[in-house]
């Protein structure tokens, strides 16, 4: 099929109004990790993306299966930035090697086509068969630099830039050692009486920390339990962090090792204290951790968030006073400017969803957490359901416990009720984050389609409709196979020829169809096999040409498919719903 150039519609296009505003909710990835228990390590990305605009991630195609490893694999952590334009993933895995991916989106299909090893984790003494071991916590920068750390008994923390644009960081020069098991000992931050020793052998978390730096979240061993975040930055850039200032303490709530300065709000009765009893060696108390870590620019400001990991359920529920250590998530900012967020009043309680806590919606374990377009999105167990919510802080003061500001559901595993492309049943999620909306596709979804036949057709598409390419293919799928087709693109979702619209279209033949754009232009295809199916695996494909006009950037081109099927006797048409993709630049 040749690509079409839109002639009439593209200058049509130039006078349009300018299009609505898009609904905030963000993209979510989750890793969905099946335990080695059950003897399905067969971990995938999941992405929900609210297509059609109606603040939730439950309808049809809102669930995607971003990637998957097709093999044994077991996926700790994974981070997204743009590339060149495109959204890319990078990812640890310890299944069947330890290896840092690189994914990314190539043909805008909404999946990771192209994934290549990024770094392989050689000479570490790694096995690839433990989940105890190897690559776990990783972050990206926005300076190129990708971030990733090896679990205990590893405990080294690598940078990587990818210097000569081949895809990777295995090529010399292109991985730092900034931490090394061997150097165990020699990093330290000044304590209340001294030099204290960073607890590298144990990282457990990642994230990006300024345009050159990243946060580390320890937790340390046996009667050493850092239970902290340091940040950690190559100041004069000779390649380790063994030089003063390299590493600092940056949030301490726990008081796991008590030589390490604390943040007082954790200690006067402001937040629930994080320690814990335990009943078998009372002297080494254990700690809620806060070891789910986001970063965000608000306003210019660099903010941060940590959430607890706890289960109402487990070991580490309640602290030693009975408060509920599940569900906390705490925003915080540098405000006297000193390179940390351990000082009184620069940690806030954002949203208490413990057990114990104030607030009618309770996260019964948080999973992941990310901030994107003004909003924290988090997803918890409910119950056994993994769900997804978004926390907005609308009053500006520092929570989102007011009213309003917390909307959970957005997503529940147990009610969602589209087939899914789960491996082995429900979902099992160990780690999760918050992309721009549309990361990998462009589109909403908007009022319901028809047919004559049973099946209802769905317009979708590939790719992302840029100026002075082809790169948007819009699609027609669940059809019939060798049927023409016919794409119908407008300008407006208004009035056509002084109707308004969505015009019913039952007394033009079509009872239960609705045109929902303004028909200033068709295309045409023929369907084709994409399946066994002839009744429902057919699908027709247009490349969208668009020209360079920079005043086309922000506009939604409204469209519709219809799939004609022609008999001896008649001939019925079958309609789309609406599909608008919004031009970029």
């Amino acid at each position: 099929m040749k690509p079409h150039l839109l002639i009439s519609g593209a200058a049509a296009l130039c006078f349009a109004a300018p299009a609505i505003a898009q609904n905030p909710t963000a993209d979510v990835v989750f890793i969905n990790d099946r335990p080695i228990q059950m003897g399905m390590e067969q971990d995938q990305l999941i992405r929900l993306v609210d297509i059609d605009n109606n603040n939730s991630y439950q309808d049809a195609n809102e669930l995607v299966e971003l990637y998957n490893e097709a093999v044994p694999a077991f996926i700790r952590n994974v981070a997204f930035r743009v590339e060149g334009g495109a959204t890319v993933g990078y990812w640890t895995n310890t299944k069947p090697n330890d290896v840092l991916f690189r994914g990314a989106d190539t043909d805008s299909s909404g999946t990771l086509d192209q994934v290549t090893a990024f770094y392989t984790f050689t000479g570490f003494g790694l096995s690839g068969t433990s989940s105890t071991q190897g690559p776990k916590g990783v972050a990206v920068g926005p300076n190129g630099a990708v971030y990733a750390n090896l679990d205990f008994p590893g405990g080294d923390l690598l940078r990587f830039v990818d210097l000569n644009g081949d895809g990777d960081a295995e090529d010399a020069g292109e991985a730092q050692n900034w931490i090394t098991n061997a150097s165990f000992g020699s990093y330290t931050v000044p304590g209340l009486t001294g030099p204290v020793s960073v607890g590298t052998q144990n990282i457990l978390r990642l994230a990006p920390y300024g345009t050159d730096g990243v946060l580390l979240y320890t937790t340390g061993f046996g009667a050493s339990k850092d239970e902290a975040v340091y940040a950690a930055r190559d100041v004069n850039g000779n390649g380790s962090l063994l030089d003063a200032g390299d590493i600092q303490l940056f949030f301490n709530g726990s008081g796991g090792i008590a030589d390490l300065p604390k943040n007082p709000d954790f200690f006067n009765g402001n937040f629930p204290v994080l320690e814990i009893a335990n009943g078998t060696t009372p002297s080494q108390p254990f700690y809620a951790r806060l070891d789910l870590l986001a970063t965000s620019l608000e306003a210019g400001i660099e903010t941060y968030y940590f959430a607890s990991t706890s289960s109402n359920t487990g070991t580490f529920a309640f602290n030693i006073n009975g408060q509920g250590v599940n569900g906390l998530i705490f925003r915080a900012q540098d405000s006297n400017l000193d390179g940390d967020v351990n000082d009184g009043g620069e940690v806030s309680m954002f949203y208490d969803g413990s057990s114990t806590g104030p607030m009618a919606d309770k996260l019964d374990k948080v999973l992941g957490i990310g901030f994107e377009d003004g909003s924290l999105y988090v997803t918890y167990l409910f119950g056994n359901a993994v769900v997804v919510g978004r926390l907005t802080d609308l009053n500006s003061d520092g929570s989102a416990m007011g009213s309003n500001e917390f909307q959970p559901f957005l997503w529940d595993a147990n009610n969602y009720g589209i087939v899914d492309p789960f491996v082995g049943g429900l979902p099992f999620v160990n780690t999760a984050t918050a992309l721009p909306r549309n990361s990998f596709a462009n589109y909403t979804i908007t009022g319901t389609g028809c047919s004559p036949w049973g099946n209802v057709p769905v317009a979708t598409g590939t790719g992302i409709p840029r100026l002075g390419t082809s790169d948007f293919v819009a699609q027609v799928t669940n059809t019939k196979v060798a049927r023409p087709a016919v794409l119908l693109l407008g300008v407006n979702t208004t009035s056509w020829v002084g109707f308004p619209l969505p015009l019913d279209l039952t007394l033009f033949g079509l009872p239960g169809c609705n045109l929902y754009q303004d028909l200033q232009l068709t295309l045409s295809a023929f369907t084709v096999s994409a399946g066994p199916d002839p009744e429902l695996d057919g699908v027709a494909s247009i490349p969208l040409a668009l020209p360079n006009l920079p005043s086309l950037v922000g506009f939604k081109i409204p469209m519709q498919w219809g799939v004609i099927d022609v008999t001896p006797s008649t001939a019925v048409i079958a309609l789309t719903h609406l599909l608008e993709v919004e031009v970029d630049n």
